[in-house]
């Protein structure tokens, strides 16, 4: 135990080098903030230091597709402090599949889970996420601009930088006459940026007073050197990279509180230490068994006009200890005749990207920022290789919130298998004599949509053929 105690302490000291040597090289490429002349308000660091999920690339291949399940999240309101109402969304993806000698393989990363929103979610509104079906509150994020350089990509090559995929695109059967390719963007778990007018970036082959070599989506920023028909070479690109996020199981607390509060807080307790409206702060402890063993100023804030996204004006307004987090409302407040707004959170954790699902170790947590600093959904993946086994084998999602079953394999073809919610609610019978694979789209939100666009005419119409067939 204690030589693996060494090896890991090593290790731990060579990677924090290595993060810090390829610090160095990102933060001399110039991102550009979108709000002209202010700082950015995310850190810039290596692509090297990003974690990526297993096989982050790959795309379903024909898939199946599922549109919903009793059991799933499809639509559900969500209403923030502010009574902005935005709808939820969540749904499964299984990619890269093969069916072998009575077998089916799912490589690692290749099935996954996703919490999706349809708009981006933000921290301090009150604001929350269902993972698995279960409600919790997105507190706080860790975000960075992620660069990536040196880079060539092929034409329908996808290259992942942060939470985005960069793809070369032209227009099919003018591949060879294409004088101005188009770059398009997606997030990992499938939404597509065109659709939000922030994609495709256009470039020029030949053309340098029509289209130029650089493009910037919000962070998503690029410099090309050389632009061909075979490739595209890039001094570097950037992407939005969230490496993770808070989040709560209840809120316990959300009104004024004068000098002299105490709020209950699980084994904690919040007590009010000072208010001062002058600088528009308020002093804060997090007590347990009569002791202080923490203490933050929350408020004065300089800049409240950069909030939400610029990370040393948010940082000033979240106090984070163990499981209690507490937030000074900015917007109701943030004080007022010696008194403060706040809102107090227990049963807090972090979740950090590419680190095991605290509720089920056998996944993987990652989650998407979209290009402008927001968080724009959640991916639960699979860490090892599934296999199943012949007929009427099983693999249980995240949580038991969904169950893969396969009903007959005939060789290398799955010929009937299906989806399941966590209530035994059944999709329709998928797979049939050709089918090699389990690929899978299920659900409706944006990834979805997103994932459905290269091939939804032809997943649309094997549906409309499946049930078809079932009404014979």
């Amino acid at each position: 135990m204690k030589r693996k105690r060494r090896v890991l302490g090593v290790l731990l000291v060579l990677s924090l080098l290595f993060t810090a040597t390829v610090g160095v090289a990102a933060s001399e490429v110039k991102i550009k903030p979108p709000q002209k002349d202010w700082p950015l308000p995310f850190p810039v660091v290596s692509q090297n230091s990003v974690k990526l999920p297993k096989n982050a690339t790959l795309l379903p291949d024909n898939p199946e597709y599922v549109a919903d399940l009793p059991g799933f999240i499809n639509g559900k309101v969500m209403v923030n402090d502010y009574g902005k109402k935005v709808p939820k969304y969540d749904g499964v993806v299984i990619r890269g599949s093969k069916v072998m000698n009575d077998m089916v393989i799912i490589p690692p990363g290749g099935l996954y889970y996703m919490a999706d929103t349809w708009r981006g979610m933000l921290p301090l509104l009150g604001e929350y996420e269902y993972l698995a079906g279960n409600k919790y509150y997105y507190l706080d994020f860790d975000q960075v601009v992620a660069v990536k350089e040196d880079v060539t990509i092929k034409p329908h090559e996808r290259v992942a930088v942060g939470d985005q995929v960069y793809t070369y695109m032209s227009a099919p059967g003018h591949e060879s006459t294409m004088a101005n390719p188009n770059l398009t963007m997606n997030t990992l778990h499938g939404v597509d940026w065109a659709f939000a007018g922030l994609s495709p970036a256009i470039l020029s082959i030949n053309e340098d007073n029509w289209f130029g070599k650089e493009f910037e989506l919000a962070y998503a920023q690029g410099k090309a050197s050389k632009v061909g028909k075979k490739a595209i070479q890039f001094d570097y690109l950037s992407g939005t990279y969230f490496r993770g996020m808070r989040m709560a199981k209840d809120r316990v607390y959300k009104d004024w509180a004068a000098e002299g509060k105490a709020i209950d807080a699980g084994p904690y307790q919040v007590k009010v230490a000072d208010v001062n409206d002058t600088k528009k702060a308020v002093t804060v402890q997090i007590i347990k068994d009569g002791v202080v063993k923490a203490e933050k100023e929350l408020g004065a804030i300089k800049h409240p006009d950069r909030l939400i996204e610029d990370t040393p004006t948010r940082e000033k307004l979240i106090f984070k200890y163990d499981s209690v987090t507490v937030v000074l409302d900015p917007w109701t407040g943030p004080t007022k005749n010696g008194k403060a707004y706040l809102k107090v959170y227990t049963g807090s954790f972090n979740l950090n990207a590419g680190e095991s699902y605290p509720f089920d170790d056998r996944f993987e947590i990652y989650p998407m920022a979209c290009p402008i600093g927001h968080l724009f959904g959640t991916m639960v993946t699979n860490k090892k290789s599934i296999i199943l086994r012949g007929d009427g084998s099983r693999f249980e999602g995240p949580e038991g919130y969904f169950d893969i079953v396969i009903d007959k394999i005939d060789g290398d073809k799955v010929t009937a298998w299906h989806i399941e919610d966590k209530d035994g609610n059944k999709s329709i019978t998928l797979g049939g004599k050709n089918n090699t694979n389990i690929d899978l789209i299920a659900g409706q939100g944006r990834a979805v949509v997103g994932l459905l666009t290269p091939n939804g005419r032809s997943a649309l119409a094997n549906l409309y053929n499946k049930i078809e067939e079932l009404q014979k």
